[in-house]
């Protein structure tokens, strides 16, 4: 995911300073609008993992 992050930082920065052709912004676009799509479903699939972890330590707690 950290990957993941890193590109979807330096796609923002390349929207963000305004040189580029219009495929370019078209390209940069789509792609982090892909990249947002993976993240999500990366972190929902993380947190559905992490919660019976999650259940079980806090069970011991009580």
């Amino acid at each position: 995911m950290a990957t993941l992050e890193t590109e979807k930082e330096q796609l923002t920065a390349n929207l963000n300073g305004g040189s580029g052709s219009p495929q370019d912004f078209a390209a940069w676009g789509a792609r982090l609008q892909a990249l947002e799509k993976e993240l999500s479903q990366k972190e929902e699939r993380w947190l559905e993992l992490a919660e019976p972890g999650i259940r079980r330590t806090s069970n011991l707690l009580f």
